[in-house]
């Protein structure tokens, strides 16, 4: 309700090409995409996509958080390659505006090292939250909500990580199994066994009844 009024306001205003306007949007989208209502979270994401192209551009950080707000889209619905194409992209564009060392890169890096640990591809995903979180510590500091959230991201893929290796290992291990040969041998000496004590038998009997 807040998102729609705020819109209304703009439009009102006539600012329905404005970045206030795409912001909103944006904003709407995050929360049907939270909602998993992706079919709408999309549209709006696409709607806000617009806007900014015209206000903007498309080579800028508001346009680039929208392609990671799409690519998220595609990932709730497990479309894998076309949300990796998005949160490229999204890169690329935080790039050219300000560099690999900027909050708005380690953002959508973040993003991408969540699409690799549903992947499983927990090595991956590591490299990826620790450059994310070596950024954001330069910029934001150790104590900044952000940081520590990528911190917690960047010890849990680890983990996965320990867990997915060391269930590798186990899986490499060779089961010792007994060889015919073992078993045969095994076998021919309690076959031995039984005809020794079989003779012992016998001789005590024989000892007896002489």
């Amino acid at each position: 309700a807040p998102f729609r009024r705020a819109l209304r306001v703009y439009e009102a205003c006539g600012r329905r090409e404005s970045e206030e306007y795409a912001n909103t949007l944006r904003g709407m989208g995050y929360v049907r995409r939270k909602e998993e209502r992706y079919e709408e979270a999309d549209t709006l994401y696409k709607q806000a996509q617009e806007v900014y192209a015209t206000c903007v551009g498309r080579e800028s950080v508001a346009y680039a958080y929208t392609l990671d707000g799409l690519g998220y889209v595609q990932l709730g619905q497990q479309r894998y390659e076309e949300a990796l194409t998005l949160f490229e992209e999204a890169l690329r564009i935080c790039v050219v505006c300000e560099g690999r060392e900027s909050v708005a890169y380690a953002d959508i890096l973040h993003s991408k090292g969540e699409l690799r640990q549903e992947q499983q591809r927990y090595e991956e995903a590591v490299a990826v939250f620790e450059e994310a979180l070596t950024t954001t510590r330069k910029f934001l500091g150790d104590e900044h909500t952000h940081t520590v959230f990528l911190l917690n991201a960047y010890e849990k893929a680890k983990l996965l990580l320990q867990e997915q290796q060391s269930k590798s290992r186990n899986e490499r291990v060779p089961q010792r199994a007994s060889s015919p040969h073992s078993v045969y041998t095994h076998g021919g000496r309690l076959l031995w066994q039984l005809t020794a004590l079989a003779a012992l038998l016998a001789l005590a009997v024989g000892s007896r009844r002489a």
